[in-house]
């Protein structure tokens, strides 16, 4: 409203501050009045603002709050309508918000919770959407839902304790999110080219509809159907190796060389007898040792021979060689394939 004031002649001129106001087709005058404190300074204005403190000590706001200057709230109860902040607002208290949107532009909005220290941590237990945010260098805690669509480096520790939606996939390149216990899986179907190098082990029913190579060790417990071409190279056997021993005369020879570290497993066997019969029979270092022996005796007429593969592989102890001792058997060879292993 416009401002006025009365003129009174006393004498001399004297004014009064008033508010005019049209009522009754009239003008009238409302005086002005204004707050001091005990040594007279102004109440209400940048120096001195006006306080108000409610019996109770207790404040309730229901309607809706327009801050749209600079404001520091020392504390404060809860906010239960709906507040738009267009400035800033430095809180120093507790604060709790419920139903609270706070409206800004997407590029320039920034929630800024600070404590003594620099940081407290945040506690988000509802629903929340988060657009975009900038780094997270504290500690949070998650109670509920939390989607976040934009792009958010955390740097501190992050408890989730609720539901996480990932909506956008790692970033391109080398990942390390560390380990990662995966309780269970559906049934996986590779309908692609595939290549396995590592050590893999199938406990479920897996089919393999598409071209496949598998060059690392596998263990297959249960049932694996390959609908397509598949290549298993050294399945269950890495290092695979043969080595053929010809003897003349009876005695032991060193069949498989021993290893530096690991141990012998023998994987296939192939003996042949010559003009006399005998018997051979195989261990590690020696025969003579009935503890040493892993194939007993076995005993060939003339030109009499044995081939078999070995379905659960013969281990000999860690860098010993394994041996063969031909009685009778002038003439004797033997085929063993085998790898090394711990």
């Amino acid at each position: 409203m416009a401002t006025s004031h009365i003129s009174l002649d006393t004498g001399s001129t004297l004014r009064t501050a008033t508010h005019t106001i049209t009522e009754d087709a009239a003008t009238k005058h409302i005086p002005r009045s204004v707050l001091n404190d005990s040594a007279g300074a102004d109440h209400g204005v940048a120096a001195n603002p006006l306080y108000v403190i409610p019996s109770g000590g207790v404040t309730t706001i229901s309607g809706v709050v327009t801050v749209t200057g600079s404001t520091v709230i020392v504390s404060m109860p809860a906010i239960t309508g709906s507040t738009s902040v267009v400035n800033t607002v430095a809180i120093t208290g507790n604060v709790t918000a419920i139903g609270t949107t706070i409206v800004g532009t997407t590029s320039t909005l920034v929630l800024n919770v600070q404590g003594a220290t620099g940081g407290i941590p945040l506690s988000v237990t509802g629903s929340t959407v988060i657009v975009s945010m900038p780094a997270i260098t504290g500690s949070t805690s998650v109670v509920n839902t939390v989607t976040i669509t934009g792009s958010t480096t955390v740097v501190g520790t992050v408890a989730i304790t609720g539901s996480t939606a990932i909506v956008a996939a790692l970033p391109a390149g080398t990942n390390n999110i560390g380990d990662v216990d995966v309780l269970s899986m559906p049934t996986v179907t590779i309908t692609g080219s595939t290549t396995i190098v590592g050590t893999v082990t199938i406990t479920g029913s897996t089919t393999l509809v598409g071209t496949s190579t598998i060059t690392g060790s596998t263990s297959v417990v249960n049932t694996v159907t390959v609908t397509g071409n598949t290549t298993l190279v050294h399945v269950g056997f890495p290092n695979k190796a043969s080595v053929v021993a010809e003897v003349t005369t009876a005695g032991t020879t060193t069949l498989i060389p021993s290893h530096a570290t690991l141990c012998i497993y023998l994987t296939d066997l192939v003996v042949s007898n010559g003009a006399a019969a005998g018997s051979v029979k195989f261990g590690e270092t020696n025969t003579t040792t009935q503890s040493n022996v892993k194939i007993g005796s076995l005993y060939f007429a003339v030109n009499g021979g044995c081939v078999f593969p070995i379905i659960n592989p013969i281990k000999c102890s860690a860098t010993t060689p394994l041996v063969m001792t031909a009685v009778s058997c002038t003439t004797l060879s033997a085929t063993a394939t085998y790898y090394y292993a711990a």
